[in-house]
């Protein structure tokens, strides 16, 4: 279970700039790509209104703009796992943190990881170093651990 969270908690980080759905508090929906999160205001990059900035405390929920096809890689429990973590602001805001940790930049920066990320290749994450490293770090077990409950 955690490196299948670890894997969506990277596709998350290497998929930031794909358009999310933001829904509010209110109800309303904002569509756009989330830029940065800096303390409690995330910003989202949108067509029509450019750059907004939302606190978190008005943020529901955090989606993909499309859902998956049946039968893709995100449809089943996979997708029911990565629904849960990209419908969690709090968590989504604590994996967006990641995105300067050294070690995760450098995951990210991996073709050959971040290939196995896309295809799912959990043999080929599970024999690289630098993803069981990862697998290691204090941020992602407690991120792992509390998706887990």
């Amino acid at each position: 279970m955690r490196i299948i969270v670890l894997l969506f908690s990277l596709w998350t980080l290497a998929a930031a700039a794909e358009q999310r759905v933001i829904e509010l508090s209110d109800g309303s929906r904002i569509r756009g790509e989330i830029v940065s999160k800096q303390g409690d205001t995330w910003t989202i990059r949108t067509d029509a209104l450019g750059e907004v900035r939302v606190d978190s405390a008005r943020i529901r929920s955090i989606g993909m703009s499309a859902s998956a096809p049946a039968g893709s890689a995100e449809s089943g429990s996979l997708g029911a796992i990565k629904s849960s973590i990209a419908n969690d602001a709090g968590l989504m805001a604590r994996i967006m943190s990641l995105q300067n940790d050294p070690q995760v930049r450098a995951i990210l920066s991996d073709p050959e990881i971040m290939s196995a990320v896309r295809s799912l290749d959990f043999e080929a994450l599970r024999n690289n170093p630098k993803f069981r490293s990862l697998m290691e770090n204090e941020e992602m077990q407690s991120i792992t651990s509390s998706i887990s409950q």
